[in-house]
């Protein structure tokens, strides 16, 4: 009996959970099928953002393969932190913390090629040859246009065509010693003259037809200049050339300045160049008459305003010349330099090696570069070619709008004096009367001066 109670009370009990489980089941099923719903959304978006985030990695390293980004040790930003004083040329500014953007190519080909000076070797600033690796120096640089292998052709007729420029000299740079008896009243030496007569002189060549040729003239002094090998000295002139009868002493030439009063020559003992003021009277110098054979390697520019109307041959200056990029720049759309704006950059003079340093230390982000990391100190003729040579106040009709902070003192070029190899060339752009020498200047390399650094 009592087994038969235990079975009714079990089966009861079996029969209440059953129901229990019939009624909750269902709820468990539905409560695990949504959250593993929910997981699986979960895990899918997750997934689904991934991909995305892969994706935009994917375009964005592809783009960077197509344009990489700016190499700021190519260009280093900037330095906007204050330069070295006048007083401390050694001085280095804090790091570099500028904007890092580079700035855009502002090359442009100039309408003119200048030529290489002919300096090859490298000096310290006791006149020590030394090894031109990373001087910085004209002689390691040789920025220019570089002289043929042959040259000057003599045509065994008293002339001698230089086929770098195009022009035709006379053989002998001292003809009119044999042609005409001078006429002064101190008797200047044999074929010197002042800058008057030779106008007389090279008119009755061409009136006779000198050489079998009626249109011979003074070069100006940018042609003159051509012949220069500022490598050399006694005289300045490339090695193997033909011309007989040099004199140490200067030359003519047709150009001039300050409403004619100045007249420029060239020496050619050891290349130095300048304007004589009262060119009419006691000053004398020799005549070396040229014509044009044709076209040669490099046109060469008009000096200048054309004061010297009829002789101011040569290629016109572009309009406008000079081209304010906006960047602390300016572009010579003559030459294709470009200079920095800023006449007084470093906001001190320094000696030729300090500024030869200074401009290193631009190129490596050491001092205020414009962004740009290959500046140089300009060689003579790159410096000489800002010149205005028709006039004494300025070197540029204008200036004042293009360059700023003229220091109104010498600036160094990067070219050693052959003769003299522990002075550099430097010049001087603006002149405070019409009597102040219009010339490049021979100064000890530790002399202070400032620099204009320039790049292609």
């Amino acid at each position: 009996m009592e087994r038969a109670d235990e079975a009714r009370k079990a089966r009861s009990a079996g029969s209440r959970n059953e129901m229990f489980w019939r009624i909750i089941w269902p709820i468990v099923v539905v409560i695990i099928f949504g959250g593993a719903m929910l997981f699986a959304n979960g895990c899918g978006g997750g997934g689904g953002g991934s991909d995305g985030t892969k994706a935009e990695n994917s375009d964005l390293n592809q783009n960077n393969n197509q344009n990489p980004p700016t190499d700021q040790n190519a260009n280093p930003p900037t330095d906007n932190n204050t330069p070295p004083s006048p007083d401390d040329a050694n001085t280095s500014p804090p790091p570099n913390n500028s904007d890092t953007t580079s700035p855009p190519d502002i090359k442009t080909a100039g309408t003119i090629q200048l030529p290489k000076t002919g300096q090859t070797k490298c000096y310290d600033s006791s006149g020590i040859e030394i090894d031109c690796k990373g001087t910085g120096q004209d002689g390691e640089i040789q920025a220019g246009v570089a002289w043929p292998d042959t040259r000057f052709i003599d045509n065994n007729d008293g002339t001698v065509t230089d086929d770098f420029t195009g022009l035709m000299w006379l053989k002998d740079a001292n003809t009119k010693a044999k042609t005409s008896v001078n006429y002064c009243s101190y008797c200047p030496p044999a074929g010197a003259e002042n800058w008057d007569s030779t106008l007389a002189y090279v008119a009755k060549m061409n009136s006779e037809k000198y050489l079998g040729y009626a249109d011979w003239r003074l070069p100006t002094v940018n042609e003159l200049e051509t012949l220069l090998d500022l490598g050399r000295w006694n005289y300045a002139l490339p090695a193997g050339h033909p011309f007989v009868n040099l004199r140490p002493a200067r030359y003519w030439s047709s150009t001039v300045t300050n409403a004619g009063l100045n007249s420029w020559y060239v020496g050619f003992y050891f290349g130095e160049v300048g304007a004589i003021y009262n060119k009419e009277y006691s000053n004398v110098g020799y005549i070396w008459p040229i014509r044009r054979a044709g076209d040669g390697l490099i046109k060469i520019a008009q000096v200048g305003n054309n004061e010297d109307v009829a002789t101011d041959v040569g290629e016109p200056w572009p309009n406008p010349r000079f081209i304010d990029n906006n960047n602390g720049t300016i572009t010579d759309a003559l030459t294709g330099l470009v200079w920095v704006k800023d006449m007084n950059i470093a906001k001190m003079s320094a000696t030729w090696q300090e500024a030869l340093n200074y401009v290193a230390g631009m190129n490596t982000g050491k001092y205020p570069n414009l962004g740009y990391t290959d500046w140089r100190l300009p060689n003579r003729k790159e410096l000489q070619s800002l010149h205005y040579r028709d006039r004494y106040s300025y070197f540029i009709s204008g200036v004042p709008s293009f360059f700023t902070n003229d220091t109104y003192k010498p600036y160094w070029s990067s070219t050693t004096i052959a003769d003299s190899p522990e002075k550099a060339w430097a010049i001087k752009y603006v002149m405070y009367s019409a009597k102040d020498p219009l010339e490049l200047q021979r100064h000890d390399k530790g002399t202070t001066l400032h620099f204009l650094p320039v790049r292609d």
